[in-house]
């Protein structure tokens, strides 16, 4: 925690895992991913995108599928297309 306010000047509030997920949890549909919570699941997932993708590159198939986007369009679950920006595919 203090490193991180060293390194950004802002003042870190105490994590409160419970105020966290009773803010996901009250918030609506589609809402839920502009809460705290929401925001580190989106990260998350383009985290995992983003390894998963450079492994697949070297062609190693042990991370599994990865869809080039730009080539081939939207193909996954439904959690990416907000990532992807291809909600309406």
């Amino acid at each position: 925690k203090k490193f991180g306010e060293e390194l950004s000047g802002e003042e870190i509030p105490v994590f409160d895992q419970d105020a966290y997920e009773q803010e996901y949890l009250e918030a609506d549909k589609d809402d839920k991913n502009e809460t705290f919570l929401g925001k580190f699941i989106l990260a998350a997932l383009s985290h995992k995108s983003l390894v998963t993708n450079k492994i697949f590159s070297t062609g190693n198939r042990l991370a599994g599928i990865s869809v080039d986007f730009e080539e081939k369009g939207f193909r996954g679950i439904r959690d990416f297309r907000l990532l992807m920006g291809k909600e309406n595919r």
